[in-house]
């Protein structure tokens, strides 16, 4: 038989190992006034099986007794399972879930059913409710699970202490006050329990060097409470044995921190124990733990370290500017944004600082140190715009240098230009003076200068298309001034030229006129040579005109003018003669002339007779220096 029932768990075991999940029934942990009742749910996880029946024991622990049970109908459905609490014969009791037909238990998880345990009113200290033979089968297979066996907690349920505060925030040198208050459904006599106070963290004390505390007016007069500041432990008693009454404060103190105070920690109070009628003593349920945060390390510190690297960090970024952009360090913006970082963080810490001390950072803490994050982008930026500012400052110095000498060269070529016309075309220099090209070179220097003060060049900026201009311009001047230089000297040779070619003809006009007057003298007055003479002097105006023009060029010629007056002079001579002839024909005076044509006359007084008189005498005097008297 033990044989077989050993191979039967064996089977069962190898069976249950097939299993997705393990079942389970769990109870959780209660409390139950004295001279009460309490409903607790079995609880039950098929975990995924499909569970058909369930057993279980459970023993109740003394001043515990079983009044009954109900469905949770949700899961236990009649007609399809039947729950059941029988007790044993040595005074436990079996929970039974049998099926009705061949259904597995519905919901999963949760409830199966409640049962109501009812408390004596002794019931005044922990106990334990037992649970074995815990064994559940499925549906489609004989796979039977067993699960080990567990105990749930009872508390007594004689009421709650509690603490004012569950959590607080203090710095170093602070107080925090701690109210202990028990709501009790007992008649309180006496009550001790235990507060431990973390490192850091302790009690404030009176002149006399005793801790303070401060009384509830639910305490006797005469009730007095006494603590251990070593170990915590705290009494409250009262001589005539008066009623504590039923809830709220009971006592007050204070607790002060110290640096040595953790970044967190917490205060544990537990271990409260009420004294009642007869003596009876009752554990109060709950154990309290107030969480201490350390204002200084949680909050202050790690704000004031994040200013300090952030002070840090622009005081780095200002010493990296004097090294990496000595240049423009000096801005007008970065100035201004450096000193608008080095404002906030200022305004950040003076603000950190006051919540600090007025003991409001933990709630202000988010708010305040909400800008930093930005301060810190803001010194990056800083640092970047530093280096673009650098980079431009530089590029707009070099390309200054750069177009400044591309300007220079082109204000040497005019230079050079001016130069050459004054030396070789003098004459017409003082129309080339290449004002406008000047000026054009000097407003492009006065808008590089402009540009170059606004920080306004790159290595892109250029000049190139602006300067081709006016080089072809400077080109042009010295061409026009070379090509107006010939020009005047063709002009000037012309007119010499020219002119020459008119005295010349005038020469003949003047010689014919004068042989008409001494030759011709009765008939002179009818030969003048007006006309040929404003010929000749219209000429000499028009050469003149346009000499001024500047129009006369090699090319320029009267030739053809000249020789028709040249021909009228020919002409108003042999008319003249021809006339002067025919006068003395017509007097019967012959004009009285030496061989060679040079023969002159004078009167008898040695006057040189230009217009003789017939039946006169006069002297003739020959070309040859002999002179005779001769009678006309």
């Amino acid at each position: 038989m033990r044989r077989a029932s050993l191979w039967l768990v064996a089977l069962l075991f190898m069976q249950a190992g097939y299993a997705l999940a393990q079942p389970k029934l769990s109870v959780s942990d209660f409390s139950v006034q004295a001279g009460g009742e309490q409903e607790i749910a079995i609880n039950f996880d098929d975990a995924g099986n499909s569970i058909v029946n369930l057993q279980a024991d459970f023993t109740l622990p003394k001043g515990l007794t079983y009044v009954g049970f109900r469905n949770n109908e949700d899961r236990i459905e009649r007609g399809v399972h039947t729950a059941s609490v029988n007790q044993l014969a040595d005074g436990s009791y079996r929970l039974t879930v049998l099926q009705s037909i061949r259904e597995a238990i519905p919901g999963g998880d949760g409830a199966l059913v409640y049962l109501t345990v009812r408390a004596a009113e002794s019931f005044s200290t922990s106990a334990y409710i037992s649970f074995d033979a815990i064994h559940a089968g499925d549906l489609n297979s004989s796979v039977r699970y067993d699960q080990d066996p567990f105990t749930v907690h009872v508390s007594p349920d004689a009421g709650s202490a509690d603490l004012s505060v569950h959590e607080f925030t203090i710095r170093p040198g602070r107080t925090q006050r701690i109210e202990v208050t028990l709501q009790n459904k007992v008649t309180v006599y006496g009550l001790s329990g235990r507060l431990t106070l973390p490192e850091g963290l302790s009690w404030v004390k009176n002149d006399r060097g005793r801790i303070s505390i401060e009384y509830g007016s639910r305490l006797p007069q005469d009730a007095v409470v006494t603590v251990n500041e070593q170990t915590g432990k705290f009494t409250v008693t009262s001589m005539a044995g008066g009623d504590f009454g039923s809830e709220g404060l009971l006592f007050a103190f204070d607790v002060v921190a110290d640096e040595a105070l953790p970044a967190q920690s917490e205060i544990v109070f537990g271990e409260v124990e009420v004294s009642g009628e007869d003596d009876m003593v009752f554990q109060v349920s709950g154990e309290v733990h107030t969480a201490v945060t350390n204002a200084k390390t949680v909050y202050y510190d790690p704000s004031v370290a994040t200013l300090d690297a952030l002070q840090a960090k622009l005081d780095e970024a200002a010493a990296s500017l004097a090294e990496t952009a000595p240049d423009v360090k000096d801005n007008e913006e970065l100035v201004a944004a450096q000193t608008a970082i080095q404002s906030a963080i200022d305004q950040i810490r003076a603000a950190l600082q006051a919540a600090y001390e007025a003991d409001t950072l933990p709630a202000e803490m988010a708010e305040i140190m909400a800008p930093a994050p930005a301060l810190e982008a803001d010194i990056d930026s800083l640092l970047a715009d530093a280096a673009a500012a650098q980079a431009a400052f530089v590029a707009n110095n070099a390309a200054y240098e750069r177009l400044t000498a591309d300007v220079a060269k082109v204000q040497g070529e005019l230079d050079t230009a001016l130069a050459t016309i004054a030396e070789t075309c003098a004459d017409v220099a003082a129309d080339f003076p290449g004002t406008e090209i000047q000026s054009s070179l000097d407003a492009l220097s006065a808008d590089l200068q402009g540009k170059h003060e606004a920080g306004e060049l790159t290595a892109e900026s250029s000049c190139d298309d602006t300067l081709a201009e006016i080089s072809a311009a400077v080109a042009a001047l010295l061409a026009d001034a070379q090509a107006a230089q010939a020009a005047f000297v063709a002009n000037h040779a012309a007119y010499e030229r020219l002119t020459a070619d008119v005295a010349k003809v005038q020469g003949e006009l003047d010689t014919a006129l004068a042989t008409i007057a001494e030759t011709c003298a009765d008939v002179a007055a009818d030969f003048p040579g007006t006309e040929i003479q404003g010929s000749l002097d219209a000429l000499s105006a028009e050469l003149q005109a346009k000499h001024e023009a500047g129009e006369l060029t090699a090319e320029s010629s009267y030739d053809d003018t000249l020789a028709e007056i040249s021909a009228a002079v020919a002409a108003l001579l042999a008319d003249a003669q021809a006339a002067q002839e025919k006068y003395n024909q017509d007097t019967g005076i012959g004009c009285v002339v030496a061989a060679d044509g040079k023969a002159v006359l004078y009167n008898l007084q040695g006057v040189r007779e230009l217009h003789p008189v017939k039946g006169r005498v006069y002297i003739l005097m020959t070309a040859d220096g002999k002179s005779k008297k001769v009678r006309l």
